[in-house]
């Protein structure tokens, strides 16, 4: 495998797009009263998704060092702990700070998440574009428990400038959350939204 991370082939749930993914993703992952976790400044469509769903965000903002971002563990953790907050987005690498995180950073937040049993959404399109001298890591690949709460967003929009195409996947090792998910993609292509 190329990330040092293999899976096996029927946790591949296709969408198309990661933005339709993401906003049936964080609907059924999130009751109505529950919150979504993740990095700012993010991707705008992080919030939307949220928002769309009726459900609350919380932001964890990133240390800027001019320039350099990097993760408040003690803000994470505390934002974390709320246990109305049951999932995770995290963008590896991030966007928009460009930030490729080092495998100690995720496992940071890996420990974070583990310990307040929350779910991921891993958001990494990004994973082929990094720089010499950066190493990427998946965030499913950390550890099982790990990888049995992560859905992680794939697609070749990004490496291959093919966002034209609409065609993404997401990996999801637990099989009723990926049934619902395949189930939920089908509709929306069938009634063409």
């Amino acid at each position: 495998s190329k990330y040092d991370w293999t899976f096996d082939r029927k946790e591949l749930v296709m969408s198309n797009g990661i933005i339709p993914a993401l906003f049936e993703m964080v609907e059924y992952i999130c009751k109505p009263d529950e919150k979504v976790l993740f990095l700012t400044p993010s991707y705008a469509y992080f919030k939307y998704a949220a928002d769309a769903s009726h459900r609350e965000s919380v932001c964890s903002d990133l240390i800027n060092t001019d320039g350099y971002y990097t993760i408040d563990y003690e803000d994470l953790e505390k934002k974390a702990a709320d246990e109305k907050t049951t999932l995770f987005i995290l963008c590896n690498p991030h966007n928009p700070s460009g930030r490729v995180w080092k495998e100690e950073e995720l496992k940071k937040i890996g420990e974070i998440i583990e310990k307040n049993n929350m779910w991921v959404i891993s958001d990494e399109i990004h994973c082929d574009l990094i720089m010499p001298g950066n190493t990427f890591t998946s965030f499913a690949s950390l550890s099982e428990e790990t990888e049995k709460n992560t859905m992680t967003c794939m697609a070749p929009s990004k490496t291959f400038n093919l966002a034209g195409l609409q065609a993404s996947c997401v990996i999801i090792p637990d099989q009723e959350r990926r049934r619902r998910l395949k189930a939920q993609m089908a509709k929306v292509s069938f009634e063409g939204r």
